[in-house]
């Protein structure tokens, strides 16, 4: 005996990706043009089908913050929010800010360096390069954003939000200091620009330029893959084109 399915939409108020009691649930809704007894056309799962990746629009449309004074010594920007970012980036936002932030009063007479971190990063160990700055010329300032996704659509996003706060703020020189994967990021958000714009410096340490032959090679066994990890494949289209 064939058993039938339905497909049912739901509230997931509890976000527990279960439906529950009290939570708003819907069967589909029939084609009020259908005849009656007339089935509707069947739907076709096909689980051997590659889902579609996330889009940099949804991304784009997410709150974040531009600007806002924090404490680095906030849980928020710890090691929970790195791991978590690598292996669930669109749930990320729900738990962690995601933004631009500084950790003092923006001050007009001082360069800013924004400090990018890499796959599986979060922006606390940064902190100790900022410190070596020299406080008198430059300001530092921390992305913190979830690193499973596509580099690109970080880049895309980043270039985005600064350009936001160029505009509030009007500084004329901007420098970026990244490690790891975050130099893919920042290379590629150069890449984004016609000219240097307002961009003088970028420093990298321990950036997998030529990407990682432990990536394609987990990419390539693993039944679920971060974006990220297939763009640190050496042969991506992210890096084949990064320099171009």
């Amino acid at each position: 005996m064939a058993v039938g399915a339905m497909i049912v939409a739901f509230v997931d108020t509890d976000r527990d990706l279960r439906l529950a009691a009290g939570e708003l649930w819907a069967p589909p809704i029939p084609d009020p043009h259908a005849t009656r007894g007339e089935r509707p056309e069947p739907l076709l799962l096909r689980p051997d089908t590659v889902a579609e990746g996330p889009r940099s629009d949804a991304l784009l449309a997410r709150p974040y913050d531009l600007g806002g004074v924090v404490s680095l010594d906030d849980p928020r920007f710890g090691p929970e929010s790195g791991e978590y970012g690598s292996w669930q980036p669109l749930r990320w936002p729900q738990r962690f800010p995601m933004g631009v932030f500084f950790v003092e009063a923006w001050d007009p007479t001082r360069v800013p360096v924004l400090f990018v971190y890499g796959i599986g990063g979060y922006p606390q160990p940064l902190r100790r390069f900022a410190e070596l700055l020299d406080g008198t010329r430059y300001q530092a300032w921390f992305v913190s954003y979830p690193t499973g996704l596509p580099i690109a659509m970080v880049s895309d996003w980043l270039r985005r939000a600064l350009d936001e706060l160029h505009a509030q703020l009007g500084f004329e020189r901007r420098c970026l200091g990244a490690h790891s994967m975050g130099g893919l990021v920042a290379r590629d958000l150069l890449g984004s620009y016609d000219d240097d714009g307002y961009v003088r410096g970028l420093t990298t340490i321990a950036t997998p330029f030529g990407g990682l032959g432990s990536a394609a090679f987990g990419g390539s066994w693993s039944p679920a893959v971060a974006p990220a990890w297939r763009d640190l494949a050496p042969v991506s289209e992210l890096l084949t084109h990064l320099f171009v």
